[in-house]
């Protein structure tokens, strides 16, 4: 299990914050989605999403040596437009990573998008994204 720290940046008009949520949300609806979700599930989310207590900069949570499962119905299309980061070929890629894997599963460090930062427990430990506070 490696547990890493997902920097997610604003991006076209979308918040970090509100994009950590969204693409959290969607990488469970590869696994769980929306036509087999049910009212009463308490699973919403992927990963959980942590602030930065000085420069309000947003990171999920995510291990990023884990296999997904994907649902056969799982639909790529929103999570892929959240990734906007990505050029034309590299969104094509991942929607047939997804598409290819319907039914199975695909790694999580298929996923995470190469150009987002990535730290580990030590960097954000360093970098103060959890402060020591006294008693």
């Amino acid at each position: 299990m490696s547990k890493t720290y997902v920097i997610i940046p604003p991006h076209n008009g979308v918040s970090d914050s509100d994009r950590a949520d969204r693409i959290s949300v969607e990488w469970w609806s590869l696994t769980r989605p929306d036509s087999v979700k049910q009212k009463n599930d308490v699973t919403k989310r992927r990963f959980s999403a942590i602030q930065h207590p000085t420069t309000h900069e947003y990171a999920f949570v995510a291990n990023d040596s884990i296999d997904v499962k994907v649902h056969a119905q799982a639909d790529p299309t929103e999570l892929v437009s959240l990734c906007s980061e990505l050029s034309s070929s590299g969104a094509t890629a991942l929607t047939n990573a997804i598409n290819t894997a319907k039914g199975g599963t695909i790694s999580s460090d298929t996923l995470l998008i190469s150009n987002w930062t990535r730290l580990t427990q030590a960097e954000v430990d360093a970098a103060g994204w959890f402060p020591e506070y006294e008693d």
